[in-house]
């Protein structure tokens, strides 16, 4: 939240899928963040917590992130965790 108390931004980590080849051990995380706050190292910050808890206290064995086409700004920002 900004300073006036107003969503900035989400992320989640969900844990297998619908999809039958997703087991219960892989997660995959999203996330969005509104446009003013773009290159504030947010997401970099929130995507390695999401990963250590991921890792860590869920015991998953894989976590990815899926980008939208073209959406370079997610891609460097997955690239910049290491994904």
């Amino acid at each position: 939240r900004n300073d006036t108390g107003n969503a900035i931004g989400s992320i989640k980590l969900m844990i297998g899928g619908k999809d039958e080849d997703i087991d219960r051990e892989t997660g995959e995380i999203g996330c969005w963040l509104g446009r003013p706050y773009w290159g504030s190292g947010y997401i970099p910050e929130a995507v390695r917590e999401l990963m250590r808890r991921g890792f860590e206290d869920l015991h998953c064995s894989r976590i990815y992130i899926d980008n939208l086409d073209g959406n370079n700004r997610s891609e460097r920002a997955a690239e910049h965790c290491m994904m």
